[in-house]
């Protein structure tokens, strides 16, 4: 049994992608669409049809957009590790941080020290 489903892809812009003069009445109506597999959809939750202007056809181009989750790299919390302790240089770095000069609030500077110290 084949469980596909399609869906159109959600758009944004002007509405209506056809025009025709029909006497005296200009009508629009939206023909044009983008339409997409339902797993397509979970790869690239965060595509949008947008839909161009009316230039020399009585139909607008429509772009997709497409933006796919790219698994980036988390960033871990700093941890302090027991072993800096044994390195000669550790007082200098720290006290040479903790002691510039840094324009702020209170806890910019606190931000920034610890920042510059990381």
């Amino acid at each position: 049994m084949n469980t596909t489903t399609y869906v159109s892809v959600p758009c944004c812009g002007n509405l209506f992608t056809w025009k025709k003069k029909i006497r005296t009445h200009l009508n629009f109506e939206r023909l044009d669409r983008a339409i997409v597999r339902n797993h397509w959809v979970n790869i690239y939750p965060e595509s949008l049809v947008t839909h161009g202007q009316f230039t020399c056809s009585n139909h607008c181009p429509i772009f997709l957009t497409v933006a796919s989750r790219i698994h980036r790299r988390k960033k871990f919390p700093f941890r302090f590790q027991n072993a800096w302790c044994q390195y000669q240089q550790l007082d200098t770095i720290v006290e040479k941080q903790w002691t510039s000069q840094v324009q702020g609030t209170r806890m910019f500077k606190l931000s920034q020290k610890l920042r510059t110290t990381k």
